[in-house]
């Protein structure tokens, strides 16, 4: 059963999506160039921003990152306003930092997600 990432407060208003595909470039000695493309369809990529997290908020991001195994499983992430979602993601990297502002107040600057196929 997949997951959904929960809804956290504290989400800065810019979510960032990268639209990444995988080409090669070949030039020869006379400069002609000879371009394969190996992917049939993009993979995409989420920054998203939380200026601030409650203790509860961070412990919930947290317990959900830890449960996912950092970026061994899928889920589901909807964002606003975008026709495709929810798309089928993992955590980019195996770390997720935490920066603890004041008592119980948290800030994650950068979780990143990127598309499973």
């Amino acid at each position: 059963m997949t997951t959904t990432f929960p809804t956290l407060n504290g989400l800065g208003w810019d979510i960032k999506k990268r639209v990444i595909w995988s080409n090669n470039v070949e030039t020869t000695a006379s400069g002609a160039e000879f371009r394969t493309g190996f992917w049939t369809a993009p993979i995409y990529e989420f920054d998203l921003q939380f200026n601030y997290l409650s203790q509860t908020d961070q412990q919930t991001l947290e317990t959900f990152y830890e449960a996912r195994k950092g970026s061994y499983e899928a889920f589901y992430l909807a964002v606003a306003n975008d026709p495709s979602s929810p798309f089928l993601v993992r955590f980019k990297d195996d770390q997720l930092e935490f920066n603890q502002m004041l008592s119980q107040f948290y800030e994650a600057q950068t979780v990143t997600f990127r598309t499973v196929r």
